[in-house]
């Protein structure tokens, strides 16, 4: 029907379709299609599911995404930044980016963003901590977390930074690690690039990075998590 016709189209923004009655083959190309060395491999969704059947695996040496520079990845006012990772057994060496925007911190100027966890030289413990910048303050604004060693590795966590204008807020699996008041503004060097897996192309991430989002506003964590 033209209705239905109206919501498949979605005004011009793919909707999901899986539970469409009489739906026979979904193949949504892009979001899980693999090549397996010999073929390229895309999955009918109607047998199987909506969620993704592959992440990226990030090898800690020199794997990263580079999303460039787009002003649509700088929000000033609220953000959230959301990902499932995967950690490696025996990820030591600051391999930790989540999501980075510019570097926090980086040559004395203050600007971007940055969604981290992993384990960091000098530490036992995993950890992960949230960060926003203003350059107007000369202020890194951080929430950390540290974990205890048992805390599983090669197991799939969510991790999400939340900020709402006045109040940031780290989640580890659905849970608060803490807020932070903020009421400042992100600053940016505009001319700086965000990255998937690692932080100005170095401290790359060692392990399996899935479902990474980012929003100019502030999330419930139920929507994301559940």
């Amino acid at each position: 029907t033209q209705s239905q016709v109206n919501t498949v189209f979605n005004s011009g923004v793919p909707s999901d379709i899986s539970e469409m009655a009489g739906l026979v083959a979904y193949y949504r190309m892009g979001e899980s299609a693999y090549w397996n060395s010999a073929e390229w491999e895309v999955p009918n969704y109607k047998y199987i599911d909506n969620y993704s059947k592959y992440s990226f695996y990030f090898d800690g040496i020199g794997d990263y995404v580079d999303c460039g520079n787009d002003s649509s990845l700088q929000p000033t006012g609220a953000i959230t930044l959301s990902a499932w990772a995967k950690l490696d057994t025996g990820d030591t060496d600051d391999q930790d980016s989540l999501i980075t925007q510019d570097h926090p911190e980086f040559a004395g100027l203050y600007n971007g963003y940055q969604l981290r966890w992993g384990q960091h030289s000098g530490l036992v413990q995993p950890y992960l901590n949230f960060t926003l910048c203003d350059d107007s303050t000369s202020t890194a604004y951080t929430i950390s977390g540290i974990f205890s060693p048992s805390t599983p590795l090669n197991t799939w966590h969510h991790i999400c930074g939340i900020w709402n204008g006045t109040t940031m807020e780290l989640f580890f699996d659905g849970v608060s690690m803490g807020t932070l008041a903020f009421s400042g503004t992100i600053t940016y060097n505009t001319a700086r690039n965000t990255y998937i897996g690692a932080e100005l192309i170095g401290f790359y991430h060692s392990g399996n990075i899935d479902e990474v989002s980012i929003f100019n506003s502030a999330k419930a964590i139920g929507d994301l998590w559940d």
